[in-house]
């Protein structure tokens, strides 16, 4: 008897740390989103007219990585495991800033394109919008916060003129307490600092391509 129950101890041990390892490691799948709609067409990559170039956009440390990042208290972020951007996030907002100033200063006799866009070998003269982003994150079934520097730049040759410098914050409400709201709240925020990118190009960079 005493054989048998050093002999079944350790093996229903083994079972037991099995099944929990089974529960354990079982994980929800990850959630991969975007800034822009999936059915929206992405900036012309033609060069008929103006270059306008969208980028480079750069972002604080804490906001690179694949993670959405939100805020649980003042000082605390939360970085959610399962809910993650389907690309790197400075391209999603470069990206989604080059629609949305392509369907505004478009018709404005420029082509607008996103950082990525720009070849390698261009020499001839653009316009170009970097944008710093201080910070872009909110909380859960509250709002969204974005700050944000950008410029409007002409580079004509090897020399690059200041048009414009802005600093900017924009709060967008987020009903939903889910990361899809916190997505979407990002998104309107975004479409905001697009239109007053799209201001400040057609108050500063007029020029119309014949």
């Amino acid at each position: 008897m005493i054989t048998i129950r050093l002999t079944r101890a350790p093996l229903l041990g083994c079972c037991l740390l099995f099944l929990a390892g089974c529960v354990v490691g079982h994980s929800p799948p990850a959630r991969f989103y975007t800034l822009t709609p999936l059915e929206s067409g992405g900036a012309s990559a033609t060069l008929s007219a103006k270059p306008l170039i969208v980028g480079p956009v750069s972002i604080p440390d804490y906001l690179n990585r694949p993670q959405i990042v939100t805020r649980s208290g003042a000082n605390e972020l939360v970085f959610a495991e399962f809910d993650r951007w389907g690309g790197a996030l400075s391209s999603e907002i470069s990206q989604a800033l080059a629609m949305d100033i392509s369907r505004s200063a478009g018709s404005n006799g420029f082509t607008v394109l996103p950082w990525q866009a720009l070849p390698l070998n261009s020499s001839e003269s653009f316009y170009r919008i970097p944008v710093e982003i201080a910070r872009f994150d909110g909380v859960l079934g509250k709002e969204v916060v974005l700050q944000a520097r950008w410029r409007l730049l002409l580079k004509q040759g090897p020399k690059e003129q200041t048009l414009l410098s802005r600093e900017l914050t924009i709060t967008e409400r987020c009903d939903e307490e889910s990361y899809e709201g916190v997505v979407a709240a990002m998104g309107r925020a975004v479409k905001k600092l697009g239109a007053v990118l799209s201001d400040g190009i057609r108050s500063s960079a007029p020029e119309k391509t014949p």
